[in-house]
């Protein structure tokens, strides 16, 4: 089973790497099973396309969703 400390200490990684961090959920087979909250918040943070990022807001706050392949 996925363990709460782990995810967090994933989170708290790329929080201070400056990574985006996108939590797709706990398990199950459809994301709605397990739920994707993690402390009271979901994370959908991806890489801004087309350029360097510059700082956290950039990553954070301007992020959009990448089509998946």
């Amino acid at each position: 089973p996925l363990q709460p400390d782990w995810v967090r200490r994933v989170r708290d990684d790329c929080l201070t790497a400056r990574v985006p961090f996108f939590f797709k959920q706990w398990g199950g087979r459809t994301s709605k099973s397990g739920g994707r909250i993690i402390d009271g918040r979901t994370y959908d943070e991806t890489p801004e396309m087309g350029g360097e990022l510059t700082g956290r807001e950039n990553v954070f706050l301007n992020h959009k969703a990448l089509p998946i392949l």
